[in-house]
């Protein structure tokens, strides 16, 4: 079975900022990383594009974002937690399948490319997100890559946390994560794919460039 992705990207009320950064920091990274099937955690800043604060975190398989624990947290946030998602705005959240990744390094940058394909493009949009990983490592100075679609599997529904942020939340979305050793290699290294994704049939796509600011990996 392929790994699963929880794939966060948020803006916060400007006055809760410096709390937020904190609370990322010092506890809601490493608690979701502690959830038993979580591989790593990462969290970024916006250099271009928005939301401005995107985190990532890869679990051994999709069904770990369905899993008892994970709703368990989501179900019983700490105070901190409780005081901070409120301020989330603008928030993207997917819980998802890992369709294809190359590489194993970890870059500085991470660039997003997320769209929400009509039901008719899924099929070649899948076909062409399979290959396209490897594509851009063999190809470009890409660290590595890896490529989603959303899961059924998400424990999160209903929970306590979800009733936090709901007001705020859009749709899930299909996409790409390349890492990178420089902005400068993520711009070349994105260059034609958001026409490619459009010309399948993906619709707008939103891409996103941030700076890595810290990088939790689980016991």
């Amino acid at each position: 079975m392929s790994k699963g992705l929880l794939i966060i990207w948020t803006d916060v009320e400007p006055n809760a900022e410096a709390d937020f950064n904190d609370w990322y920091d010092h506890q809601h990274l490493e608690e979701r990383v502690g959830v038993p099937g979580f591989i790593n955690g990462r969290r970024y800043s916006a250099i271009d594009g928005r939301p401005r604060y995107l985190a990532w975190y890869e679990t051994d398989t999709p069904d770990v974002l369905g899993s008892a624990a994970y709703g368990e947290r989501q179900s019983n946030p700490t105070p901190w937690t409780q005081r901070i998602m409120p301020n989330f705005r603008n928030v993207t959240r997917v819980t998802a399948e890992q369709i294809a990744k190359s590489g194993e390094g970890i870059g500085g940058w991470c660039t997003t490319l997320r769209f929400r394909p009509k039901e008719s493009a899924k099929t070649p949009l899948f076909s062409w997100l399979t290959t396209k990983p490897n594509e851009l490592v063999n190809s470009s100075k890409v660290v590595s890559a890896l490529s989603w679609r959303p899961a059924d599997a998400d424990a999160a529904k209903g929970t306590t946390e979800a009733e936090l942020r709901k007001n705020e939340e859009q749709p899930p979305a299909w996409g790409l994560l390349i890492e990178t050793g420089s902005l400068e290699a993520a711009q070349r290294a994105v260059v034609g794919l958001a026409e490619t994704i459009t010309s399948l049939g993906g619709g707008d796509v939103e891409t996103g460039y941030y700076r890595l600011g810290l990088l939790r990996i689980a016991n």
